[in-house]
């Protein structure tokens, strides 16, 4: 790269670059700094690095919560949804307050259902259960739905 480029970098303009090196706009990905990462629960943003020490996140991201595998039904059409979760209640106030697209129709949900897991592979495991077929069959014949 020319020197009078490679100055203009340092100072921080946006300088074109060869076609293996561009990127979507034309510019390398490490000119432009990242915004840090966040995480949104309950319509709040937190920091990664802010969660831990925010007291209203300590609620939300405990390492001790378990995970729920649920099912609600419609309180208008009388249907079932399946569904997993980290934070159930907060979950079914999503469903309830149509932020979840799938749902908003039919709202509002009631919990019909639930089973806790301690790990959230084990919970999308007994989710996929539900819709399956034979996962069906058997809150069928349970009684269940």
């Amino acid at each position: 790269m020319p020197c009078h480029l490679a100055d203009r970098r340092l100072a921080g303009v946006a300088v074109p670059l060869g076609r293996s090196q561009v990127g979507r706009r034309g510019t390398k990905a490490a000119d432009s700094p990242r915004p840090p990462r966040v995480a949104r629960r309950s319509g709040r943003l937190f920091r990664k690095a802010e969660r831990r020490e925010n007291p209203l996140c300590v609620q939300l991201y405990r390492d001790d919560m378990g995970w729920t595998a649920y099912i609600l039904k419609s309180l208008k059409t009388g249907t079932y949804y399946k569904g997993s979760c980290e934070i159930f209640a907060e979950r079914l106030r999503d469903h309830n307050a149509g932020r979840v697209r799938s749902t908003k129709a039919k709202k509002p949900w009631v919990r019909h259902y639930t089973e806790e897991f301690d790990t959230k592979t084990e919970a999308l495991k007994r989710e996929r259960y539900f819709k399956s077929r034979s996962g069906y069959r058997r809150l069928k014949s349970n009684g269940i739905i």
